[in-house]
């Protein structure tokens, strides 16, 4: 059993009876630790070539310990709990852990061998077109897998109205905003051929393929039709670019043929395209 965090360890060494380094404690720590020190509970003192933290009030520092951490200082993780859940229980605040330890995957599937579970198709082509889409939940035992040729949608509008079969796309699957490195490890690890990347035409579209492609390499291809230009020309929006103009010093530095096709019409019209532009 190890202690929750640094603070947890450092409450356990003064309750035992023990004293802390001062260098052991960062200021965040320290930000902490704040009320036990200004009620006198925990002092500095010298000792030996340095300076320590030592309890002298040992019922006020139980007291704080046991207001912070209601579970205890080493209480035993609960896998089954979920993060959220364990950090309630430990933290009394469900997001002192961090997000979730799970994501929800929403996909369309156009083939039955396009997602399969052990090797074994699950009918979510079917599901599919009853449904809409099917979701996967990332995080949990016995992850579906992806195969054939997958499109990485950007956004629910273009997601729900992607043309996969026309497109040759067996799947399509859904991230908002950035994709998260739970989702990019799932395709990485996927048995898909070819993955197209679609989204918008601006410099966090583009970040966001860069990041990408590190991940999935040769396998990433990005959606970028012909007449991209002319899009460009009828609906590209300044926002787009201004917002996130932070970005560009990094993809300006970019060899990438796609980036640097999409940075120079950015650059000629002053603008962003979002990809919804290519559904009118």
């Amino acid at each position: 059993m190890k202690p929750l965090d640094p603070v947890a360890k450092a409450l356990a060494t003064l309750l035992a009876g023990a004293w802390v380094p001062a260098s052991g404690l960062s200021q965040a720590s320290l930000r902490i630790l704040t009320p036990l020190i200004d009620a006198g509970a925990i002092r500095q003192i010298r000792s030996g070539g340095g300076n320590v933290w030592t309890a002298s009030n040992h019922r006020a520092v139980q007291a704080f310990a046991n207001n912070r951490y209601p579970s205890g200082l080493v209480v035993a993780a609960s896998p089954e709990l979920g993060a959220r859940t364990q950090a309630l229980a430990q933290f009394r605040d469900t997001r002192a852990k961090g997000g979730l330890d799970f994501e929800f995957m929403h996909a369309q599937i156009y083939k039955d061998e396009a997602l399969t579970v052990a090797g074994a198709p699950v009918g979510a082509a079917q599901q599919t077109s009853q449904l809409g889409c099917v979701s996967v939940v990332l995080g949990a035992a016995g992850v579906p897998t992806l195969a054939g040729c997958v499109a990485v949608v950007e956004g629910p509008q273009l997601f729900l109205r992607y043309d996969g079969p026309a497109a040759g796309v067996d799947a399509v699957v859904l991230y908002n905003g950035r994709a998260s490195d739970r989702m990019l490890a799932w395709l990485e690890s996927s048995g898909a051929t070819r993955l197209l990347h679609c989204a918008d035409y601006d410099p966090v579209g583009l970040d966001e393929y860069l990041r990408a492609k590190q991940r999935l390499g040769a396998r990433l291809e990005p959606l970028a039709p012909a007449n991209l230009d002319h899009s460009f020309d009828r609906f590209s929006k300044p926002e787009l670019l201004h917002k996130n103009s932070g970005l560009m010093r990094r993809l300006l530095q970019s060899d990438d043929p796609y980036v640097r096709r999409v940075v120079g019409l950015m650059q000629h019209y002053v603008a962003g395209l979002e990809h919804g532009a290519l559904l009118v």
